[in-house]
């Protein structure tokens, strides 16, 4: 099934909860504090993005793209992560393209991913830091607000055992090289 028609299921039929879902997920993340799964040992950036609803659509692309266990330890990591709604205010042409092509869709998932840890407060001039795929998206801070190029960090400094996660308002489109 296509991705713009899978997208376009899903926001008919989850649209009205997804509200609801992101109000829970940060509930629960307000109220565990910091990033440690059930058995007490700090969770992996993969395994936060996992356990948060409003954030599926990014953790399945990444798991079919096959760039999951890049998030599950090793080097250190910020993840720019788009909300499901995020996907859903893509163009449809642009999920098609993606769905087929399978080397453009790591490249957009890739310019997600940060090299090292990059919290709110180590940003203190705009910054171009190093993605995944090898573009330079610029990181940017005005008070306590955090950007990603054209993308506004909703939920900051979300820590994790590898790394940090920001969710964002927008899938990042990687810059043309």
């Amino acid at each position: 099934m296509p991705l713009s028609l899978l997208a376009t299921r899903l926001a008919r039929r989850l649209l009205p909860l997804l509200g609801c879902l992101a109000l829970w997920g940060s509930g629960l993340a307000h109220a565990q504090g910091s990033a440690h799964a059930a058995h007490g040992r700090p969770e992996t950036v993969l395994a936060l993005l996992a356990r948060r609803p409003e954030l599926q659509t990014f953790v399945q692309l990444l798991q079919e793209a096959g760039l999951a266990d890049r998030l599950n330890g090793g080097l250190a990591v910020t993840v720019f992560a788009p909300t499901n709604e995020a996907f859903l205010f893509m163009p449809a042409a642009t999920l098609d393209h993606l769905a087929h092509d399978l080397t453009l869709r790591r490249k957009w998932l890739q310019a997600h991913i940060v090299s090292g840890r990059w919290q709110t407060a180590d940003v203190s001039t705009p910054e171009l830091v190093p993605s995944g795929n090898g573009t330079h998206p610029l990181l940017a801070r005005a008070g306590d607000t955090l950007t990603i190029d054209d993308a506004m960090v909703t939920q900051a400094d979300l820590q994790a055992s590898n790394g940090i996660v920001h969710v964002i308002d927008q899938v990042l489109k990687p810059a043309k090289q």
